[in-house]
């Protein structure tokens, strides 16, 4: 899966907030700490930073939605890291996403900080990202 598909993806999972575009998801393919796992309609980016990660985004068709996939490719993505060594994972999500909030404190994050007005939003409104982390 490269950048072209990955941003397919990513506005086809109904996200509100701005969608990045392929070079975006080249540019960060091409860093080593860049881990890419995939699945059915769905994908999950995060980075290996020493003993912590940082998922950066996870997307799911929207038309797969509420089938469990966000839940099993997060599990994988934990088990992955969990291979690597790593210790504790974060992640940001708008405090306006509900399905994510609910998918991420279901699985055992935790919020730990909250950045005002950080998403733009596409109707030009902003919202906070909350902070989560999860010990792994």
């Amino acid at each position: 899966m490269r950048g072209k598909e990955l941003a397919r993806l990513h506005h086809a999972s109904g996200a509100t907030h701005r969608i990045w575009s392929d070079s975006e998801y080249v540019a960060l393919l091409d860093q080593k700490s860049t881990c890419l796992l995939f699945e059915r309609n769905a994908f999950i980016l995060g980075q290996v930073l020493g003993d912590e990660a940082e998922i950066v985004m996870i997307a799911v068709d929207l038309a797969a939605q509420r089938q469990g996939i966000g839940k099993t490719i997060l599990e994988k993505f934990e088990a992955e890291m969990r291979g690597r060594g790593v210790l504790q994972c974060f992640l940001e999500v708008s405090d306006k996403n509900g399905r994510a909030k609910r998918l991420y404190l279901r699985a055992g994050y935790h919020i730990v900080g909250r950045r005002k007005l950080y998403y733009h939003e596409q109707d030009g409104a902003r919202c906070d990202a909350l902070i989560l982390r999860k010990d792994l």
